[in-house]
């Protein structure tokens, strides 16, 4: 555990490129270190538990009413936003270091990558929340009308 702790921890110090001047500051070349990481690390998380929610709820649609399968659907799309916005963090750090230091990026590619990331990020959560809000209308729907069937499946032999 403190191994992966301590590969974590250097992962993110060798990411963000951090001297002993740039600690005791908290900003490098105008980004704040801290809230990059925290930022960073709460992609990740979410990467994690939307995973995590998002197999649990499909494992719900086996047991249960098909329509958990949008909920799981909608986590695994989560997962995808929190890809890109982790990777928006990359492209702020990359132009940060661009900036100090000579790195063969060309400021074109750094601006394509951003226009993907500004157009993704809003597109992926619309569907997200749309997918996420038909598949919560249609247990509600389910719940209303047949409660039974939304835990459960119903046998086809009755």
């Amino acid at each position: 555990m403190s191994k992966r702790t301590i590969a974590t921890v250097g992962v993110f110090l060798l990411f963000a490129n951090i001297n002993v001047a740039q600690a005791v500051n908290g900003t490098s070349n105008g980004i704040d270190i801290s809230g990059t990481i925290v930022r960073l690390i709460s992609f990740l998380l979410g990467m994690c538990g939307a995973t995590y929610l998002a197999a649990g709820l499909w494992q719900r649609a086996e047991k249960g009413s098909e329509t958990w399968k949008y909920l799981s659907i909608s986590m695994v799309l989560f997962v995808f936003w929190n890809v890109i916005m982790a990777f928006g963090i990359l492209l702020d750090v990359l132009t940060a270091q661009r900036a100090e230091h000579e790195i063969a990026i060309s400021v074109d590619a750094l601006n394509t990558y951003y226009a993907i990331v500004r157009i993704l990020d809003p597109v992926i959560e619309v569907i997200v929340f749309v997918i996420l809000l038909f598949g919560l209308r249609k247990i509600i729907n389910a719940m209303r009308n047949e409660p039974w069937s939304v835990f459960s499946k119903e046998d086809s032999d009755e």
